[in-house]
């Protein structure tokens, strides 16, 4: 059991190249023991050994799929630290500060909310010591205030009844000639408990993207990429890579067993000595070249399909040049 544990978070890996070295150590055990000549003579067809064997590899994809949407294993030794402080910033000219927020509980201390209009110019703000966060009431708001901004569209005020901001027009303030000037708060308003509509922002994208992406399920990964308010943002480099990759990984074992059988197609006797250095040479070629374009895709210069494809494409082209020169 205590291998499992040890292996499982590279199991993705390990399966493509269990099926890339079991592909090529068959057929080379089977030519070298004359096996594969009396399968010929039995009218047994190439097609249906490479068919069974990638049917095989299908099958196994069926592993990494499993991890990728389970919490299984790999969840239960990742360490989260319960309180982290947590920064929001939206389209809706919102920003949010927590000093810490616990996500176990969905709760967040000492928080400030600055809302500006759309010229930049504050609105309103909101401070208090704790907030929560429900999926169906959205935010509560605990012990704070609230501070109005005088703006063109007039003075927002919290409706304690609707929970919506309610605006005063700017014709009829009293105190315009005084403060129409000064970008400082008109009115403040302390409260015991607050709920405003129109804050509804969600904290679980915003805590997803402060985690590793390597440590999401395909699911997280999907409302990470979809649910972010700033889809421009080179913040979801690393999360769109890890999508892609992760739909290479659950093809890996598949296109390997491919690359495997190029490898070995259309040559009458295969060395094992030989077959081991090309087997080095295309794991070190995968390898650099995936560090390499990974890289700039989790740096957001390069798309990241494209970043997950090249190290695949360049690895089975090269096995296939090296084939079509020894046959």
């Amino acid at each position: 059991m205590s291998l499992i544990l040890f292996l499982w978070p590279f199991i993705q890996w390990i399966i493509p190249l269990c099926c890339f070295f079991g592909t090529i150590l068959t057929f080379v055990f089977l030519e070298k023991n004359k096996e594969w000549t009396a399968l010929q003579a039995c009218s047994i067809s190439p097609w249906w050994i490479s068919n069974s064997m990638i049917f095989a590899s299908i099958l196994a994809s069926g592993i990494p799929l499993f991890k990728m949407n389970s919490n299984l294993f790999s969840k239960d030794f990742i360490n989260y630290p319960e309180n982290n402080n947590l920064v929001i910033k939206n389209s809706n000219h919102e920003t949010w500060y927590f000093e810490s927020f616990d996500e176990k509980k969905m709760r967040g201390e000492n928080i400030q909310i600055y809302v500006d209009n759309d010229k930049g110019d504050s609105a309103y703000r909101l401070r208090c010591r704790s907030a929560t966060w429900s999926p169906i009431t959205g935010w509560t708001f605990y012990d704070g205030m609230f501070l109005s901004f005088l703006t063109e569209q007039g003075v927002p005020m919290p409706n304690f009844e609707t929970k919506r901001i309610e605006w005063t027009p700017k014709k009829i303030v009293p105190w315009q000639q005084d403060i129409e000037t000064e970008n400082s708060p008109v009115r403040k308003i302390l409260f015991s408990e607050l709920i405003i509509s129109s804050l509804d922002e969600n904290p679980k994208t915003h805590l997803l993207v402060m985690k590793d992406p390597r440590s999401l399920s395909f699911n997280e990964l999907s409302k990470v990429i979809l649910d972010y308010p700033n889809q421009t943002s080179l913040t979801l480099a690393p999360f769109r890579l890890q999508y892609a990759m992760a739909h290479i990984e659950l093809l890996s074992s598949v296109i390997i067993t491919l690359a495997a059988l190029i490898l070995v197609a259309r040559v009458r006797f295969i060395s094992v000595g030989r077959t081991v250095l090309y087997i080095l040479i295309g794991l070190v070629v995968f390898y650099v070249s995936q560090k390499f374009f990974c890289s700039i895709g989790n740096r957001g210069a390069l798309n990241a399909w494209v970043s997950v494809t090249c190290p695949v494409v360049i690895t089975i082209a090269m096995l296939a040049l090296v084939n079509l020169r020894r046959s």
